[in-house]
């Protein structure tokens, strides 16, 4: 029983399987860094509006009205993937 006999394509697809789950990071917990990179990009996004509208930069309004639409986008997207990552749900990969 001290040599067991194991081919060579099942013992390199178990070797590179091992190497897989190593460097792989839990979806949950990249959902989380995604949802704190939406809150930082909203973060930046409202420093643009609040100088725009405090006239140290000129733009055209519609500009301003994409900039807090796209606010709103970045918060909703951040709050729902933590939300969702607290909760233990992965949303990224689809699988409920």
């Amino acid at each position: 029983m001290d040599d067991v006999f194991i081919p060579l394509y099942i013992y390199k697809d178990c070797a590179r399987r091992r190497q897989r789950d190593r460097m792989s990071i839990p979806a949950v917990n990249l959902q989380v860094l995604v949802a704190g990179v939406f809150f930082l990009a909203a973060i930046g996004v409202s420093r643009l509006v609040v100088n725009i509208n405090s006239g140290k930069w000129r733009t055209h309004p519609v500009f301003v009205i994409y900039l807090r639409v796209l606010l709103g986008f970045l918060l909703a997207g951040a709050i729902a993937l933590s939300y969702y990552a607290f909760a233990g749900v992965d949303v990224i990969s689809g699988r409920w």
